[in-house]
């Protein structure tokens, strides 16, 4: 966690998420915490600051946060000074346990690792958390292994589980926990932060947080503010944005070329660990060339606005949406474990109405 001063945390955290603010305090005044919490929303949005800065209040030792007391104004504010806060933001509390997936999956050693450190009562604090990021990454072994636990926890330990939704998660986990959801970051917070620590350029500034929908993390590697990305995401989303048009362009005029759709998916798909933010480019193209025809104003490609306008006029009404479905479609497959370049060569052969029987 970066040293912010207890105000700065839960300001910033109050103006992202006041609801989540909201209901953790609402926990902390009334003394009676539940087995597991569970934190879920896009990456960025504060899950894991809360987890930490809520174990923190509930633990801290200053004066008038004892027992979280309820006369206290704002218990989502610890002191940052006592030993336990202190040993916390330097991540070295032994009574802090947080587990992570392994090669993008958490298996269940790590969660059998959990039996023996809660076979003994917390070191130091009243509570100990365990906290398990990526929660959705937990295979079946490794869910079912967790859910015992949460069905008879042992006193004096909490756990908080973050996911980016509950769709990967079993259901029987979800109902043991008390579900919070973190909304996007409101734009106009991320665009602010973002022109207060940065010279990005205000206009695409806007235009990065909406194609990233309030993740923060993609926001600033399509911005090239993150310096452990190699990727120049400006000219690539320029680059992308002119292939997908030309495959809808060769569409509308008959042209049933193969090739450009089938390169298009082989550098796609060279990296896939880098997918998601090209298919998140695609979709909003897409989704402008819909909102063109109906509401002009709310594009978000802005910068491109002649060329989706062009596009828009020169298509039929519902062709758009049935891309974008068609879109939504590929991504479950391949999440699903489909082959990507084989799944994105479908789909961008649809893009392209290229007939079943097309030849190279």
């Amino acid at each position: 966690m970066p040293p912010l001063s207890p105000p700065s945390r839960a300001a910033i955290l109050r103006e992202k998420q006041p609801h989540v603010i909201t209901g953790l305090e609402a926990i902390l005044h009334s003394g009676r915490l539940p087995n597991a919490l569970l934190f879920t929303g896009n990456c960025n949005t504060g899950k894991k600051e809360a987890a930490h800065l809520f174990a923190m209040s509930l633990n801290c030792r200053a004066p008038g946060n004892k027992d979280a007391s309820a006369e206290k104004k704002e218990p989502l504010a610890p002191c940052m000074h006592c030993v336990s806060c202190k040993k916390r933001v330097a991540g070295m509390h032994p009574d802090v346990i947080v587990i992570t997936p392994e090669k993008e999956k958490i298996k269940i050693a790590q969660i059998r690792d959990i039996y023996t450190i809660i076979s003994s009562p917390p070191h130091e604090s009243a509570q100990r958390m365990i906290l398990v990021v990526d929660a959705h990454t937990m295979n079946p072994e490794a869910g079912n292994a967790l859910l015992k636990i949460l069905e008879e926890p042992p006193p004096g330990t909490f756990f908080i589980l973050t996911a980016r939704d509950l769709s990967g998660l079993l259901p029987t986990i979800i109902s043991r926990c008390r579900h919070l959801r973190f909304q996007a970051t409101p734009m106009a917070v991320m665009i602010r932060e973002l022109q207060k620590t940065t010279d990005a350029a205000p206009e695409y500034t806007a235009i990065a947080a909406a194609t990233a929908d309030g993740n923060m993390e993609m926001t600033r590697q399509f911005l090239n503010l993150d310096a452990a990305c190699t990727t120049d995401w400006i000219r690539r989303r320029q680059w992308l944005i002119a292939a997908i048009s030309q495959l809808i362009q060769n569409g509308v005029r008959g042209i049933t070329q193969a090739g450009p759709a089938l390169f298009l998916a082989e550098r796609l798909t060279r990296d896939t660990g880098e997918l998601e933010m090209p298919l998140t480019l695609i979709n909003t193209w897409l989704r402008d060339i819909m909102v063109m025809a109906h509401d002009p104003e709310q594009v978000v490609n802005k910068d491109f606005f002649t060329q989706l306008q062009k596009i828009s006029d020169s298509l039929p009404g519902t062709r758009a949406a049935q891309w974008i479905k068609a879109l939504n479609r590929a991504e479950k497959r391949i999440k699903s474990n489909a082959t990507p370049r084989l799944v994105l060569e479908s789909f961008f052969l649809e893009l392209s109405s290229v007939p079943t029987g097309y030849t190279i």
